[in-house]
């Protein structure tokens, strides 16, 4: 994990992470953790599911760490609405903001200085219920969008907006229950897209606010939502899948 410091206000990094790891990895990186978040690790049942809480929360202190020079385990956190995690405590002075998302094994951090961040990862799966959940949180032109294409291509065109949705309601603190219309997504040309909220039938821009869609494995879709210019150096940086 060759990292340093995000030196600039607008860069953007991404880091993948595999969850399934070896048991001496696992405990090495458990002995960082705080009481709360080994009290959190305890109540989880299954040993697979605790294991990959572990490395996750283990992996984003070694990885922020990194970015600040601070020992992993000096790390303190703090929690938002709808338990968005932050920094407690900026080391140096340094305002460094994260997101973070797993799922299926794998974990996705997203880390800049630009302001603040919101990541989801999704594997790509049938879902009971697809359509009312579309009908309920989607704007009816990316619906008939969705309903147009191919019934193979559904799944993933709805986990695409979805993410972008789950990445833009964590960028911005918010819930589900939260959002004040129904989502949608704007693209221009030479430029990242935009998110939409239709409130009454009419699209509003979530002025600010930029979103970036990538797979960082076969069968998995993510989205970022930063604050931002939009352009295209803006864009983030993803790393490869470690």
């Amino acid at each position: 994990m060759p990292v340093g410091p995000v030196r600039d206000n607008d860069s953007v990094h991404v880091w993948p992470f595999r969850l399934d790891r070896p048991a001496l990895f696992v405990d090495k990186l458990k002995h960082f953790l705080s009481p709360d978040e080994l009290a959190r690790a305890g109540r989880i049942y299954f040993e697979r599911d605790r294991r990959r809480f572990i490395v996750s929360r283990g992996l984003l202190r070694v990885l922020l760490g990194r970015y600040l020079d601070t020992a992993p385990d000096r790390l303190r956190f703090g929690y938002g609405a709808c338990r968005k995690p932050a920094l407690a405590e900026m080391p140096g002075g340094c305002a460094l903001h994260f997101n973070l998302s797993r799922t299926r094994g794998m974990v996705v951090y997203a880390v800049t200085r630009r302001g603040e961040i919101g990541v989801d990862l999704e594997y790509v799966r049938p879902v009971s219920g697809a359509a009312r959940i579309a009908g309920r949180y989607f704007a009816g032109a990316e619906k008939k969008r969705m309903q147009m294409l191919p019934e193979d291509k559904r799944k993933e065109a709805f986990f695409r907006l979805w993410t972008c949705l789950e990445a833009y309601l964590k960028a911005t603190g918010a819930g589900l229950s939260c959002l004040p219309g129904r989502f949608g997504i704007s693209r221009a040309p030479g430029e990242a897209a935009r998110p939409l909220v239709y409130i009454d039938g009419k699209a509003t821009e979530a002025a600010g606010w930029f979103l970036y869609e990538f797979s960082p494995a076969t069968g998995y879709i993510a989205a970022v939502c930063a604050a931002g210019s939009g352009s295209a150096g803006g864009a983030p940086l993803i790393m490869p899948l470690l």
